[in-house]
């Protein structure tokens, strides 16, 4: 499968030859922060809002090109996004058909590999935005250049505790909504530090 040589190895669903249960034993080893520990680091939980509803079509005909994908494959994969039209329940009886505008369809048997491509942009995202001197790895996670780890939707971003990591992050996380339409939910997205000092206005549960 051509998406095995494209989508980080930080991206275990939907791929054959991963499990999730990888990145699950990976995280365990590296939240042990109910330990005694010295130096600062960060866990940041991101749940994204409606995520296969919320992806911009222009967004993912551009991606897939960049991706070098031959045209006529791109232009038959957006046919199929493209065509989508609703109707509305109401009292067990459908009304109307709407066209949609965004978003890949649940259900669909290609819609999780669109989804883990989108996600693979802002995978190569952070590996730049890691790059940076400012940025500085989650302890143990910078020799193997960890920073993250996906689970389809739900994305776990690691970093040293510390503002600028934490800032590079989320500025990062900004512009991929932006770009992609892909939303942050704050009421379902949390950030856990470990070795930081209590009285640090870094310290806080949500985002």
């Amino acid at each position: 499968m051509a998406l095995q040589d494209i989508i980080s190895p930080a991206q275990n669903a939907f791929l054959g030859g991963r499990t999730m249960a990888d990145n699950i034993h990976l995280v365990q080893e590296l939240r042990h922060y109910n330990r005694k520990i010295s130096s600062p680091r960060c866990i940041i939980k991101i749940d994204f809002k409606k995520a296969f509803d919320s992806v911009q079509w222009p967004f993912l005909r551009e991606l897939l090109h960049m991706l070098g994908f031959p045209e006529l494959f791109v232009h038959l994969v957006m046919r199929c996004v493209e065509t989508t039209s609703f109707s509305v329940a109401i009292n067990g009886d459908l009304y109307g058909f709407f066209p949609g505008r965004s978003g890949v369809r649940q259900g669909d048997p290609l819609s999780p590999y669109l989804f883990v491509v989108c996600m693979e942009y802002f995978s190569r995202m952070l590996n730049l935005a890691s790059l940076s001197p400012d940025f500085r790895f989650h302890p143990k996670c910078g020799p193997f250049g960890i920073h993250h780890l996906a689970f389809a939707d739900d994305v776990l971003l690691l970093c040293r505790g510390d503002r600028s990591s934490i800032n590079i992050l989320l500025q990062q996380l900004v512009l991929f909504g932006q770009t992609s339409g892909l939303q942050v939910n704050a009421e379902k997205s949390f950030i856990y530090f470990g070795g930081v000092d209590e009285t640090s206005p870094l310290i806080c549960r949500k985002i």
